[in-house]
C-alpha cells in the first residue's frame, strides 16, 4: 500500500478497488464535472460504466472528466463494452466515442 501511496496509485493493483477513503478526492471530481459543461452534442450521451469499488454496472451521462457511479458516488470506474446511443449524438460522435471502448 505504501508503494502505491508513493506512486500516486489509489487502486488494488490486483482487484482495482479504491485503497483509501477517496471521498474527498470525489467532492473535487464533482466540482469539475460541474464546472466542465459538455458541448451539445455529448449531453444525451449515455455509456455503460462498471464501478470497481462496488462492483455494479450503471448506465450514465458520458463526462471527459469522469464517470461517477449512481451507487456508491466512487469514480473508480471504467467503460464496460455495451454502448448507448441518443438521437441528439452525431454519427461522427458515435464512432468516436465506440472507439474510446
Amino acid at each position: 500500500m505504501e508503494q502505491c501511496a508513493q506512486t500516486g496509485n489509489y487502486y488494488c493493483p490486483t482487484c482495482a478497488e479504491s485503497l483509501f477513503d477517496m471521498k474527498q478526492a470525489w467532492k473535487i471530481l464533482d466540482q469539475e464535472v460541474a464546472n466542465t459543461p459538455m458541448p451539445d452534442e455529448y449531453k444525451d450521451y449515455h455509456v455503460a460504466i462498471l464501478c470497481r469499488d462496488c462492483h455494479q454496472e450503471n448506465k450514465v451521462l458520458f463526462h471527459v472528466i469522469g464517470l461517477k457511479c449512481p451507487k456508491c458516488g466512487s469514480y473508480n470506474t471504467g467503460r464496460s463494452g455495451e454502448r448507448y446511443e441518443t438521437n441528439n449524438v452525431t454519427p461522427q460522435i458515435q464512432r468516436q466515442m465506440s472507439d474510446v471502448v
